[in-house]
């Protein structure tokens, strides 16, 4: 019994090193993911002058909603009826849900995708897939539309099933994934596509890197177009909307950051 409980406590910590080293085997990935955490982890300190949010500056996500599209909470509140239960038991129990999206944020972006009924949404960062599920549900619903999601693995996300689990395999026509870091890919998935109409952000949260994704991608989202951002942990989002005279709205969530949004 001693040896069968030795095993189990050892076996698990060095599946899971063997996970990590398989990761840092790949020199692309590898390397992208040091110089993001180094940017996470140092430089993004230095950048948090705006982030001391109080209650006052923070509003709730259909509020948000009604603000920015001007549709009254009534219409809003039917609309979230028709929301998708991701928090089942079963998915409860699946590896690093902990890493999936705020209720907030993948309700917020499930109703604006039915309101605008847009033709091309892009977003940063997918782990589980919850923000996925919900914009690719919406689009289904409208029978318009298609998201394309970059990602960029760590050492953490390569322990999960795979990138996007939690999407259901009938959503999927509508969705296009795209592995590898933001800065490579963000910029000819733009030019590809010419124009979007809604950018969201839930890569790397580090100052560098969120400033970059937002100027990368105003410039193609159409007007009256979204922006959209998880975490505003640095200065980054309200200094981008400072720099192009938007107005932020600032949402909260069930964590310690707000969501960002603001309209082209």
């Amino acid at each position: 019994m001693i040896v069968n409980s030795l095993r189990v406590l050892f076996f698990i910590p060095i599946k899971k090193t063997i996970k990590v080293f398989k990761f840092f085997y790949n020199p692309k990935f590898a390397y992208s993911w040091i110089i993001e955490f180094i940017d996470d982890k140092i430089i993004t300190k230095k950048h948090r002058r705006y982030v001391n949010f109080n209650d006052n500056s923070l509003i709730d996500y259909k509020k948000a909603i009604n603000v920015i599209t001007k549709t009254n909470l009534s219409e809003l509140k039917n609309i979230e009826s028709n929301f998708p239960d991701f928090l089942s038991s079963e998915n409860k129990n699946l590896p690093n849900f902990s890493w999936a999206a705020t209720n907030e944020l993948a309700k917020l972006t499930y109703i604006i995708t039915k309101l605008v009924k847009p033709k091309v949404v892009v977003e940063t960062g997918v782990g589980p897939g919850m923000t996925s599920w919900s914009i690719l549900q919406a689009m289904r619903e409208n029978k318009k539309g298609h998201l394309y999601s970059i990602d960029l693995p760590t050492p953490n996300t390569k322990n999960m099933p795979e990138v996007g689990y939690l999407i259901p395999g009938q959503l999927k026509e509508r969705w296009g994934l795209l592995i590898g870091p933001s800065k490579k890919i963000l910029p000819n998935l733009l030019s590809e596509l010419s124009v979007i109409d809604i950018f969201i952000h839930d890569s790397r949260h580090s100052f560098s890197n969120q400033l970059y994704e937002y100027e990368t991608s105003w410039p193609s989202i159409k007007n009256l177009g979204f922006l959209i951002s998880d975490d505003i942990s640095n200065d980054a989002f309200i200094k981008f909307s400072k720099n192009n005279d938007r107005k932020p709205i600032l949402i909260k969530q069930n964590k310690k950051f707000p969501i960002g949004i603001i309209k082209k």
